[in-house]
């Protein structure tokens, strides 16, 4: 773990990589040190206070994947928490910490959100540390929930292509485009189990135009779901830690308004209903109401 923390937690630099197309500039980054390099960012951010009566937000570390990766990583130490669990009779999986009252007026930042939860928002997770040769070789993002085989794709310059809308559309609002046309393709899951859809008959069928257009959106994509290295800028660029910064600012005016005006915060839509409202920003009957019904599971 050592040198998964090196670099400012970007770990070890990556050899040369001609799939890369860079000599230089690419890390080893353990995908649970997500948490560590956005603390470095946050310490090199250029809007920070010693004053808290003047802060718009405040910054509160908490390295999950760390805290998680004591338990995934050693069974002993899972065999304690579910018996631990067990004798609570706790049926979520996790801990309490996102349920304290206290925590309810917080802006929750992790790598897969809840579609029925206003107050956590999905960040991109760092780049895998080898991208998978399946995926390089088919271009092709096959995963439900969006993981970081979709991240992998993408930087590859790959078209990713998604079968269920909560992969990506109803999570990453602050980095994908809403557009979600221009830069992949949706193939609903239901339609593949049920015959109706062949998938490889269905990419066959894009135009090579319209390959090259959904291609240069990819190349535009980049940027933002990558982290720049904590020592260093991009320039004039964003990346997905400035990206991420602008949402939860926009995130606490909103609050603070809602609260200024006496508004119980986040009232106007039921809470059920967050995916709806942070995707498309209105509510109402939506032809993805059966994707997300907790029901099914979604």
């Amino acid at each position: 773990m050592c040198e998964c923390a090196s670099n400012l937690g970007l770990g070890a630099p990556l050899p040369s990589n001609e799939q890369l197309d860079s000599k230089t500039g690419w890390f080893a980054t353990n995908q649970s040190l997500l948490e560590v390099i956005f603390h470095n960012r946050m310490k090199q951010c250029k809007c920070l206070t010693k004053d808290p009566t003047v802060a718009s937000a405040i910054y509160v570390p908490y390295y999950a994947g760390l805290d998680v990766g004591r338990y995934l990583w050693d069974p002993d130490g899972f065999m304690r928490v579910m018996m631990q669990r067990d004798h609570k009779n706790e049926s979520d999986w996790g801990n309490e910490l996102l349920n304290f009252s206290e925590s309810r007026n917080m802006t929750m930042l992790v790598i897969e959100s809840s579609p029925w939860n206003n107050k956590d928002f999905a960040i991109p997770p760092n780049f895998h540390e080898s991208i998978r040769n399946e995926i390089i070789d088919q271009c092709l993002a096959t995963r439900r929930k969006c993981r970081r085989s979709i991240f992998d794709s993408i930087l590859a310059g790959c078209i990713p292509v998604f079968f269920h809308q909560g992969s990506a559309y109803g999570q990453y609002i602050w980095h994908f485009t809403k557009d979600y046309a221009k830069y992949s393709v949706l193939i609903p899951a239901n339609d593949v189990k049920s015959g109706d859809a062949n998938i490889e008959r269905i990419l066959q069928r894009i135009p090579r135009e319209k390959r090259l257009v959904m291609s240069e959106e990819i190349i535009k994509l980049i940027p933002k779901v990558i982290y720049a290295d904590p020592s260093s800028r991009l320039g004039t660029i964003e990346d997905a830690f400035d990206l991420t910064v602008k949402g939860v600012f926009d995130s606490v005016e909103t609050v603070r308004n809602q609260m200024r005006d006496a508004k119980e915060v986040n009232s106007e839509f039921d809470e059920q209903e967050s995916w709806k409202y942070f995707t498309f920003g209105k509510l109402g009957v939506h032809e993805w109401d059966p994707y997300f019904s907790r029901k099914l599971g979604a």
